[in-house]
């Protein structure tokens, strides 16, 4: 891992190949989560296929390091992006996951 990166922002993104489009632009330097896709109810993938369960625990261990302050949602604008945008809010808005003293 790159130590110039900002630990206190964290893109969550569906592919590895979204990481490599986001870092071409060099504006970026925050650090990454991969889900490995998104939600879609057609092809039968859904949460808990995803590495949304990894993403949490990332978060919530970030708390006794350097908290996670900026989380950026980065997918495609279209209804699986939307759907996956829409439940991870959901879930950060919860009390699964609890904001940094």
């Amino acid at each position: 891992m790159d130590s110039q990166r900002d630990k206190s922002i964290l893109c969550v993104i569906a592919e590895p190949q979204d990481l490599l489009t986001i870092e071409k632009t060099n504006k970026y330097h925050g650090l990454y989560h991969i889900l490995n896709g998104v939600i879609n109810t057609i092809k039968e993938i859904g949460p808990e296929k995803l590495k949304i369960k990894e993403l949490i625990q990332r978060i919530r261990n970030s708390q006794f390091s350097t908290p996670v302050k900026e989380i950026i949602l980065a997918f495609n604008p279209d209804i699986k992006g939307e759907t996956t945008i829409l439940y991870l809010t959901k879930i950060f808005k919860s009390s699964k996951i609890k904001k940094p003293a």
